[in-house]
């Protein structure tokens, strides 16, 4: 019987897969571990660092080729899994590249199923893959929405006598850790296996699914988006993979340690307990410090990456509230390469995306003599705005305890919460909600709209006014050229509206050439064609600046009807003859002004529900 493991790291790449320079450095680290005489005890451990297909399939072959049925195979890759638009897995080498349009140059890629034809045909029943990867290489510029989707690791490495352990179930980065040379998940593997610490019941052996039970906890406490997984069947869990010390001191106090910080903290009753393991195992001072600060140092860094995303946050609502589209897409992607979940920061943002705070102020009482009974003195309270930096500078950020169940672990979160001392709740001061804020953002942006539009329409009946000697004249140049007009006021007034969620110049544009073309087919000539004429001009407007918002709302085309039953409105109001005043340029402007206001009305109420429907792969505005 031999343990025979083969080590592959790639972190150099082609067009279209970011490096991972921690790839090689897991190499290393599982080859110290797996090579101790003390620990993994495997006969032949080879390393492969940024192959090429041809090499790494070779190896790959011999490292499964003529073995006996009790030897133990390993195989450990460290870098990024690409899959083609069937779903298909293929390991990155050090030549793999995506083209320009995102899809996958398969030829310079190995193949999943590759891997699983010389496993099958393998005499070995007993075989360990270890794949610490991001299956779609994410956050490579040209990533697209449709890799997005979960490879099968299961059915496509699965099979007798195997087991399969991955960084994570979905198409996700396989993050390198801050301030670590390992990646996440080989860090723990390596810790698992180096400590003894993953032989969970103490038996001096540390099997397949400890390994991968430790590993899980740990990822999860320090990187809470991946999700590591084990696949085996028959044999597969308790394929026996290292020996672990018996009686050793030090791994029974770091056990006991586990123990006591299960929830993230050493608590006063868990030190006590501590100090006397510490005194009855003999660990020195130095050692229980040490030992502690590696158990810890999982939830410090997940409280360090949340205190990281809070502070970017603020900074981004100081910078402009709500945020834009652009900006809760970058957010996003700082989240995902923190390693966070939505679950993990919406403490954060529901406590900073509110305006006002209660704030506690000391009690204010009046002198009393020193001979009359002193009545209970009252607390009195001010509600203040608070900048968000400043509120984050001055809450605490301490831990907040939670239970959780088995299936997932402890999670610290952070405490955002200003203690308030008890008191009648008809006295207590209101704190606007989340809805609230949002439904009075809704209306502050619609009223601007309505105005914007307006003013705009209003300008351009007045320069019609002018233009064509009282609407005496009527044609199509002057109707073009007075719409063109009123298209870029309006324009640049609610491309300044909409500045915070799409580029304010390409809705210039927009508005002007569309105004001013949807003119054309009515030839200016609004007694006659009437609210006809208004629905063509906004049909034709609704076209042009639906080119622009097709980019960043899933249902634009809307607008196109929003905006033909607006315009239509509109030119239905304005070409009112009735009205003694029309005939001058007061009339004009009037009603241009009441017209704008009804076309705004309705556009903008359009406007607002599309910005609560983002394109795939963008935040919605809130």
């Amino acid at each position: 019987m031999a343990k025979i493991a083969l080590l592959i790291g790639v972190g150099e790449y082609g067009l279209g897969l970011n490096p991972l320079p921690s790839a090689v450095k897991d190499v290393e680290a599982m080859q110290r571990v797996l090579q101790h005489p003390e620990m993994g005890q495997f006969d032949q451990v080879k390393t492969l660092a940024n192959p090429d297909p041809l090499v790494m399939q070779g190896e790959i072959e011999n490292l499964f080729a003529d073995r006996d049925k009790d030897d133990l195979v390993l195989l450990f890759f460290s870098g990024h899994g690409v899959k083609d638009d069937s779903s298909r897995l293929y390991f990155a080498t050090t030549i793999t590249r995506k083209t320009t349009q995102g899809e996958l140059v398969k030829s310079t890629a190995v193949p999943a199923s590759f891997v699983l034809d010389v496993m099958k045909y393998s005499s070995s029943k007993r075989q360990i893959i270890l794949l610490d990867c991001c299956f779609s290489g994410a956050f490579a510029e040209d990533m697209r929405a449709k890799d997005d989707g979960s490879v099968d690791v299961q059915t496509q490495l699965g099979g007798e006598g195997r087991a399969v352990l991955t960084s994570s179930t979905s198409t996700q980065y396989s993050f390198e850790q801050q301030g670590s040379d390992l990646s996440v998940y080989t860090r723990f593997l390596v810790e698992g296996l180096e400590t003894g610490a993953a032989d969970l019941d103490n038996n001096g052996v540390i099997s397949i699914d400890e390994l991968h039970e430790y590993a899980s906890r740990k990822v999860k406490d320090a990187a809470p988006a991946m999700k590591p997984k084990i696949y085996a069947v028959e044999e597969g869990f308790k394929i026996r993979l290292a020996k672990a010390p018996t009686g050793d001191p030090k791994l029974s106090y770091r056990k006991e340690v586990e123990r006591s910080a299960s929830r993230g903290e050493i608590s006063d009753v868990a030190r006590y307990t501590l100090n006397i393991r510490q005194r009855q195992l003999g660990v020195s001072s130095a050692e229980a410090q040490e030992i502690e600060g590696q158990v810890l140092k999982p939830y410090q860094e997940y409280k360090q990456k949340l205190q990281q995303y809070e502070e970017v946050l603020a900074k981004a609502l100081k910078r402009e509230n709500p945020l834009s589209v652009y900006t809760r897409q970058e957010l996003k992607r700082f989240q995902e390469v923190l390693g966070l979940e939505n679950r993990d920061i919406e403490p954060v943002e529901a406590r900073l995306s509110l305006l006002r705070e209660v704030v506690q102020p000391q009690p204010i009482s009046s002198p009393q003599p020193s001979n009359a009974a002193s009545p209970p003195v009252q607390p009195q309270y001010r509600e203040e705005t608070i900048d968000p930096l400043q509120s984050a500078a001055r809450t605490p950020t301490g831990p907040t305890l939670s239970h959780s169940s088995e299936a997932s672990p402890p999670r610290v979160q952070p405490q955002h919460r200003v203690e308030v001392p008890a008191q009648p709740e008809s006295s207590r001061p209101a704190t606007p909600s989340i809805r609230t804020e949002r439904i009075q953002a809704a209306w502050i942006f619609w009223l601007k709209w309505v105005l914007a539009t307006a003013v705009g329409e209003s300008v351009t009946n007045v320069m019609f006014f002018q233009v064509t000697n009282g609407g005496q004249s009527i044609g199509v140049i002057p109707s073009f050229a007075s719409s063109a007009v009123g298209g870029a006021i309006f324009g640049i007034l609610q491309g300044f509206i909409l500045r915070r969620y799409l580029p304010k110049t390409h809705w210039l544009l927009a508005s002007t050439l569309g105004y001013a073309m949807g003119s054309v087919p009515s030839g200016g000539i609004i007694t006659v064609a009437n609210w006809v004429s208004g629905a063509v001009s906004g049909l034709v407007l609704g076209i042009f600046q639906w080119l622009i918002l097709r980019q960043h709302f899933s249902k634009a085309g809307w607008w196109i009807l929003g905006s033909a039953v607006g315009w239509a409105t509109c030119w239905a109001i304005e070409t009112t003859n009735s009205n003694p005043n029309w005939g001058n340029v007061n009339g004009f402007a009037v009603y241009g002004f009441v017209g704008g206001m009804t076309a705004g009305a309705i556009t903008g109420g359009v406007m607002i529900w599309l910005t609560r429907h983002p394109t795939p792969g963008k935040s919605g505005v809130q």
